[in-house]
Order: C-alpha cells, then structure tokens, then sequence
C-alpha cells in the first residue's frame, strides 16, 4: 500500500508455498476451515458473493457454483420422488404394495446415480453447472408426470369402472361400476338421489 491507502501492488494465488513460516501451520487450519466456505452452509447472498469472490480472483468455482443450483433444484427432488411413488402405485392389482416399493426404489436408485454423475461432471467442468443442477429434474419431471397420469387412466378404468365388452362399429361399451354399496352393471338407468 502506499502512504495516501492506494493500493500499490497485488498479487493473486490460489496456493503458495512459505518457506520460512515462524508460526506452526495448524493455527492457520484452524483459521481458515473450508466448512466456513462451503457453499451448502451458506445463505443464498453469502453464496453469490463467494462464487463472485472466486471468479474475480481466478480461482476455479465450477463445484460452488453447481453447489449454488443445487441449493434451488434440490427441492425439487421431493416432488420427483412422490410423483413416482404415485405413478407406480397402481401398476397392478395383485402384490401392488410389493411391487409399488420395488420400483419406486429401483427409479430413486437410478434418479441418484444419474443426479450423481451429472454433478461429477459439472464439478470438472465437463459441463456447465447449471445443467448438472437441473438435468436429472429435467428427465425425472416428465417422467413423473406422465406415470401418475397413467395411474390416474389405469385407476378409472380398473378399479372405478371396468369394461367388458366394446363395440367394433360404435362407442358403445357395458361395463360395471365399482361403488361403495356395490357393482353396477352398465349401461343401466339409475336414479340419484341426494341429501337435499
């Protein structure tokens, strides 16, 4: 620094090696803990400026910075898991609590590993930190979706209401209906009555 406070002259590292360090590198570990600089522990701001800190510095960030997107998709992972759990719920009448489990464990399993090596690869800057955030969101989402509306298709049909025969010429179908008080066979005039 110079007399007037104007800084003279800067240098950047990242690691340098002291020689002749009077005092013992232990009280410097205990100054400079990097849980104090993870960014998972961080507030949203304190992250931001960290990752800013790191970038103006030179210093690698692509770890922090898919940290950081994690901190906003992760949420999301929830959502995805409880979308699936619905989906696979009803793939079959028969054994469906045992089956439900298996494959709701076996897509958590694989959205893991997937979301794992997104992440590998956007730590080394394979690709970039945002996608390696979001990827396996972006996969699981639809897939998600697209199960609990089967669920939905394959629980009206199923177990609401039951199509025997269909008509090759026309729309017509018989069925029967699944209520609380019993089955009804379709087509059939029903009178309703309510609690008026």
């Amino acid at each position: 620094w110079n007399d007037d406070g104007t800084l003279k002259h800067e240098t950047k590292f990242y690691k340098r090696m002291i020689e002749d360090l009077e005092e013992d590198p232990r009280t410097f570990k205990n100054v400079f803990k990097k849980s104090d600089y993870e960014i998972d522990r961080m507030t949203i701001p304190e992250a931001r400026s960290r990752i800013v800190l790191l970038k103006e510095l030179g210093i690698p960030f692509d770890e922090e910075l898919l940290n950081y997107y994690k901190k906003f998709s992760f949420p999301f992972t929830l959502l995805i898991v409880c979308l699936i759990a619905i989906g696979v719920s009803t793939l079959s009448q028969k054994n469906i609590l045992i089956l439900a489990l298996f494959f709701s464990i076996g897509l958590a399993i694989i959205y893991y590993v997937l979301q794992m090596l997104i992440s590998a690869l956007a730590s080394g800057g394979r690709i970039n930190p945002f996608i390696g955030a979001w990827l396996s969101i972006f996969i699981f989402m639809p897939i998600g979706i697209y199960l609990v509306r089967i669920a939905k298709t394959w629980y009206l049909e199923n177990w609401l209401f039951k199509i025997l025969k269909k008509d090759s010429q026309s729309n017509a179908r018989c069925g029967q209906l699944y209520l609380n008080h019993g089955i009804v066979n379709t087509p059939v005039f029903m009178p309703v009555g309510t609690n008026g």
